[in-house]
């Protein structure tokens, strides 16, 4: 087992800004012209057939005109198949194009100190694109264009089946126009109620065992009933809309053939066209209001995918790389934390207020204070996984916006309170899902950790599969293994969130053993404490109320000061 993950890229793509432009789709442009002209092959055909053959009763010319029809139709036939392929190739491309940057900036607006939900959702916004890009919807807007070429040959036919014709397109486009008007917000209303149904199952999924253990299950599945109601009954006003300008559409298309021919009987009465004419024109006309019947057919998933089109340009132009900046040497001495102010995305509500300390390699810095003092949140920032509203956290000196977030990552180590491990083996977990990671390291982090033992007891030891497939593991055993994960390839700073919560006393000790090791390595260590016997190994306590620090310095010192507090008030 030489490496834990093999069949990664060592190296990322570089994520350019997407060019979903005109020259991209120009070879498909020009086969959607050839393709169109083409249709014409079928009108013309019938022409022919009415006005030539049937009235020469010529065989000969009959099975002519069918040869070069069948030649023609050949050719539609590749044509139209390249011609799809090419949409399908380009959009699955863009989309491609666009996912991994759209991930990034998910995770990044996740947090951010202004939580924007279109950064969120921007992987859902690039699947609705991408099911536009390959549906038949997005090659009518390519057939559209040419709609007035079929427009031309009827009025070629005769001018006033042309007038019928222009006027009836005029009098279909006014209708896709106020059913744009009409079901923009309709969609837009359905699709946000949707989303919020999907978000409340997901929810309950997550947290099943909770709502079974205290009796929920019933309560929940009515709230979820609720909002999927009202998330139906808004897809139902959609759906409505559109259906109704869609009939309409339907019904101006038929009545408008049915003109189209009689006006047609009319001209062939009057001597000013041919009986072929009449057939060539209905099925002309019925091509060039194909591609607007199309996306009437298609108007709530063209809304959908402008919407999502107009989320990804709010953030394709958005650096989210920063592999680019300057290479600084790994830290080793020192942590500074400066006037620290931390609050939640989207609120004005300060938990961190001015926190200042410093620590010095090989420093153990227990946290400890009420619950909603702030110590989960300052834990986040020392880590880089929130976003700070002021003051600056500093390894030997230097800001961590300053290094690139890959390469930060490798100094640091972070155990959440909430412990998640993700679907892969033990291995590939503890490596941090990093593909060029050694087992050897990996074996060193887990000894460190000391779940060695336990990880070599599973059936298949370190490749033992986690996740939703895989192996289920108690909140000890996960918390364990996301130790081992957070001191894997020996980073200078360790953030440690309550790093005992679910262990039992072997659990404990192995704790103790791994906080030792990375004093005397060196390392600093913060770690979020509420059992006293964890003290021990500490050479620093900072205590947090209301977002403040109230004491820092020697746990002894400040112990005893506490001591003569509390006497001090007892003798009172």
């Amino acid at each position: 087992m030489e490496k834990v993950q093999g069949s990664t890229n060592s190296s990322r793509q570089t994520l350019q800004k997407p060019a979903l432009s005109f020259r991209s789709f120009l070879p498909v442009i020009k086969f959607s012209l050839v393709v169109n002209m083409l249709y014409l092959t079928g009108p013309i055909f019938m022409m022919q057939v009415y006005d030539r053959v049937l009235a020469s009763a010529n065989v000969p010319t009959l099975v002519a005109l069918l040869g070069v029809v069948g030649i023609l139709y050949i050719f539609f036939g590749l044509l139209e198949f390249v011609k799809s392929q090419s949409l399908i190739a380009r959009g699955e491309a863009f989309s491609e194009h666009l996912s991994d940057k759209a991930y990034m900036v998910s995770m990044l607006g996740l947090t951010s100190d202004q939580r924007e939900q279109s950064k969120v959702d921007a992987l859902d916004s690039v699947a609705t694109l991408r099911s536009f890009l390959v549906s038949p919807a997005f090659s009518a807007i390519f057939d559209l264009p040419w709609s007035p070429i079929f427009l031309i040959f009827v009025f070629g036919l005769h001018p006033g089946l042309g007038v019928i014709a222009i006027v009836a397109t005029l009098l279909l486009a006014a209708v896709a126009v106020l059913n744009e008007r009409f079901s923009r917000q309709a969609i837009k209303n359905a699709n946000a109620v949707e989303h919020e149904a999907r978000l409340s199952v997901a929810l309950a999924q997550r947290n099943v065992t909770t709502l079974r253990a205290n009796g929920m299950l019933e309560d929940m599945s009515d709230a979820w009933r609720k909002v999927n109601h009202r998330a139906r009954q808004e897809k139902v006003k959609a759906a409505s809309v559109n259906s109704s300008f869609s009939t309409l559409t339907k019904t101006l298309r038929l009545a408008i053939q049915s003109l189209m021919l009689g006006a047609g009987a009319y001209f062939v009465i009057k001597g000013e066209m041919t009986a072929g004419g009449i057939i060539a024109g209905s099925i002309t006309f019925a091509r060039a209001l194909a591609p607007l019947e199309q996306l009437l057919m298609n108007f709530s998933m063209l809304v959908s995918a402008r919407d999502s089109w107009r989320d990804i340009q709010s953030w394709q132009a958005l650096d989210v790389e920063d592999d680019t900046k300057n290479v600084l040497p790994a830290p080793k001495n020192s942590l500074e934390v400066v006037g620290l102010f931390v609050k939640p995305p989207n609120s004005e509500v300060v938990v961190l207020k001015g926190v200042s300390f410093n620590a010095e390699a090989g420093d153990i810095i227990a946290v400890s204070g009420p619950s909603g003092s702030g110590k989960s949140t300052m834990a986040k920032a020392l880590a880089a996984a929130c976003t700070i509203a002021g003051g600056k956290i500093c390894l030997d000196g230097v800001e961590l916006s300053q290094w690139p977030r890959g390469t930060l990552g490798r100094y640091m180590g972070y155990l959440p309170q909430e412990i998640e491990l993700f679907d892969g083996t033990i291995a590939e977990n503890i490596a941090r899902f990093r593909p060029q990671s050694n087992f050897e390291e990996v074996l060193k982090a887990s000894k460190l950790a000391g779940t060695h033992e336990l990880i070599i007891g599973l059936p298949e030891g370190y490749d033992t599969r986690l996740g939703a497939n895989g192996v289920l593991l108690s909140a000890g055993q996960r918390q364990r293994i996301a130790l081992a994960r957070a001191v894997y390839g020996d980073p200078f700073l360790i953030i440690l969130d309550e790093p005992n919560s679910n262990l039992d006393r072997d659990g404990d000790a192995a704790i103790m053993r791994t906080l030792k090791f990375l004093r005397e390595r060196g390392a600093i260590v913060v770690m979020v404490v509420h059992r006293p016997d964890t003290l021990k190994m500490a050479t620093k306590l900072c205590v947090l109320s209301e977002g403040k620090i109230q004491a820092f310095g020697s746990p002894a010192s400040i112990l005893n000061l506490a001591r003569k507090h509390q006497n001090n008030i007892t003798a009172a």
